[in-house]
């Protein structure tokens, strides 16, 4: 049996549509199992809040629903995470640098940057299910040295993955699709699948899809479209791909979609006629009331900033749930530290995904691992007067007069300098008031045991903060952790606070009046740690020995790569205007609305030009300007109340 396609005029309606058939299947069959497969966590809490307590209901992302395919089989595979890939692509491109095999990205083959840009075309191959074997004859066709080395580390990636019987997350959909298409009778417990909020589908996805739709049958996928305009309107312009795709597989619902109530009129108004200049609106009758659209220009980022939240604030305190209001923004990242600044200053809960790095525990932590081995004079001062820097070596009156004796002989980085600017004069001057020297150096004036006493604690510091110069991975883990973190060697618990014995003094931690977060980071950082270790294994190379710079890269790479959330999971949503599409709110705030940010031309392949991927014999993937365009109609689609625009 096929699927069902049923084209929702909106979001909003397709929650309403399927939460009530939930209830209506729930209560002739309370014991029938039911899923949603939903595009994001913001879409499955969305789900999970809006349906209620209902047992047997499970809300899905699609990775999460190839482990369970993949764990039903029990298919001995075992899955990648994001860094251990990228680490995998880094060593396979040092191999084929060191080996001649690579020409073209011989230049920039040791760059951070191109590790990652490899690593995403690689996650395109297998998203758009063109094997090694497909790309190793377009490079013979081709005769592009580019695609033939491209080819090379598709077919070394590939297969380091099959030797080792590991898969990445875009193989797993690939393994749970095959395992589906063998197996039907592993989908036997699905029972009803809702799949609500998606605008696309990668080819790996649709034959997910496709043959869960054949073991199952009922599958119904909610796709938001507007009957009344033309297949090639711009606003419709990524969904009818995504319709036609759909149409291979699933047969159109009769069952119409119906608006629920609680929309504003002139939000319906807009969003019919939008991006339709043929079409002749009329007249809308305005609801009273506080403004359903608000344009506000701004000189600044900060400023757009504090005026969304004053606006927000205003909402709160008349009695707007907080999770009904969004702040979004086209590019996120410029804004992030700038939200977080301000709504905690303000009193609003804005959960805000950021780098683990940037966590001021972690941060302190970096900084401390930038020191060894030359000690740069203002690294190490930032270190030494640190809140989460825990050292007991130099007391702050010592610090104090480290930074002036340094500043009188000026340190710039080494233990040389630095011991240099605490030795004891030569000789000292009998009379201090004599008329050619005004004053006396600092050095000058303190007792020989006093510079002392500071050079032996700075010593002592640079010597609690100095890792080997050469060790494996396991080692400078368990460094980290018995001198940095101060836990015991035999510690089982991933938490640093209560890991910490008798004796063991940490060299990072939070104040006793830190924040819950703060500490969580530190968790998470032994998390990242552990994930190094798996990574070295995984690798075969968890025996060699590295240089401390090499392993401290490895870390920070992770650090930055793993999000940290700090406010939780309530409050006021923000994040990437995309998520618009995907979740219903009341009240909508978009920053960044600037000329050239949004819409905004495509940014340019790394690999391809423009004109070579529109005539790409492989299926790569190719942007549409339009698609903007799809987005923005989309994201209006799903507010119910006010509109405001920064």
């Amino acid at each position: 049996m096929a699927g069902t396609l049923l084209p929702a005029p909106s979001l909003d309606a397709a929650l309403h549509h399927a939460i009530s058939r939930v209830r209506t299947a729930r209560r002739d069959r309370p014991l029938w199992p039911v899923h949603a497969l939903l595009p994001g966590d913001d879409s499955v809490l969305q789900w999970q809040r809006r349906l209620g307590d209902h047992a047997g209901v499970r809300a899905w992302q699609f990775y999460r629903l190839a482990e369970w395919i993949v764990d039903r089989a029990a298919v001995p595979v075992t899955e990648i995470s994001g860094q251990a890939a990228l680490a995998l692509v880094r060593q396979l491109l040092a191999q084929m640098k060191a080996g001649g095999e690579l020409t073209t990205f011989a230049a920039v083959a040791g760059y951070p940057g191109f590790a990652r840009v490899a690593l995403e075309w690689l996650r395109e191959m297998r998203t758009q299910e063109i094997s090694p074997e497909q790309m190793e004859d377009q490079a013979r066709r081709s005769g592009s040295h580019r695609d033939a080395q491209l080819a090379l580390l598709y077919r070394r990636y590939d297969d380091f993955l099959q030797q080792r019987h590991c898969t990445d997350a875009d193989g797993l959909l690939a393994t749970a699709a095959g395992l589906v298409e063998q197996q039907p009778g592993l989908a036997g417990d699905i029972g009803l699948l809702l799949v609500l909020g998606f605008d696309q589908f990668s080819p790996v996805q649709l034959r997910l899809l496709r043959n869960l739709a054949s073991a199952i049958g009922d599958v119904s996928v909610y796709l938001t479209w507007d009957e009344d305009r033309p297949s090639d309107s711009r606003a419709l312009s990524r969904l009818a791909r995504t319709r036609q795709a759909l149409l291979e597989f699933a047969t159109l619902s009769s069952e119409p979609v119906l608006e629920p109530p609680g929309v504003v009129q002139s939000l319906r108004h807009v969003r019919r006629f939008l991006l339709e200049p043929d079409a002749h609106p009329g007249a809308v009758n305005l609801e009273a009331g506080p403004p359903v659209w608000r344009a506000i220009a701004a000189p600044s980022r900060e400023a757009e900033v504090r005026l969304a939240l004053r606006a927000i604030k205003r909402l709160l305190l008349d009695g707007a749930d907080p999770g009904a209001v969004a702040l979004l923004a086209p590019s996120p990242d410029r804004y992030a530290n700038c939200v977080a600044a301000v709504a905690r200053e303000y009193g609003v809960l804005v959960p805000v995904a950021r780098a683990l790095a940037e966590c001021p525990p972690i941060r302190a932590l970096l900084n401390l691992l930038l020191l060894p081995f030359d000690f740069p004079r203002r690294e190490t001062f930032d270190a030494l007067r640190s809140p989460y820097v825990c050292q007991s070596s130099l007391s702050s009156e010592q610090i104090a007069l480290l930074d002036r004796l340094t500043r009188e002989r000026p340190v710039v980085a080494g233990r040389n300098q630095w011991l240099r600017a605490l030795d004891p004069p030569l000789s000292r001057p009998e009379d201090p008031e004599d008329e050619d020297r005004l004053y006396l150096p600092l050095y000058a004036t303190l007792p020989p045991e006093q510079l002392q006493a500071i050079r032996e604690g700075l010593i002592a510091f640079f010597d609690t903060t100095c890792p080997p110069r050469t060790a494996t991975a396991e080692g400078y883990v368990i460094w980290l952790q018995e001198r940095v973190l101060g836990l015991r060697p035999d510690g089982e618990s991933e938490e640093p606070e209560p890991a910490g014995g008798p004796g063991v003094v940490p060299l990072i931690a939070c104040p006793p009046d830190g924040r819950d977060c703060e500490q969580e980071a530190l968790g998470q950082l032994l998390r990242a740690l552990r994930d190094l270790l798996d990574e070295a294994t995984l690798l075969g190379t968890h025996e060699d020995e590295v240089e401390w710079s090499e392993f401290r890269r490895a870390l920070v790479e992770r650090l930055r790569a793993t999000a940290w959330q700090t406010g939780g999971t309530d409050g006021v949503r923000f994040g990437p205007l995309e998520a618009g599409r995907a979740v219903v709110v009341d009240h909508l705030f978009v920053l960044g609305l600037s000329e050239g940010e949004f819409p905004a031309p495509p940014p340019p392949d790394p690999l391809y030009h423009s004109e070579e991927l529109q005539a790409h014999p492989l299926p790569l993937r190719r942007p549409y300007p339009e698609d903007d365009a799809c987005l923005w109609w989309q994201v209006l689609g799903a507010v119910r109340c006010s509109v405001t625009l920064l």
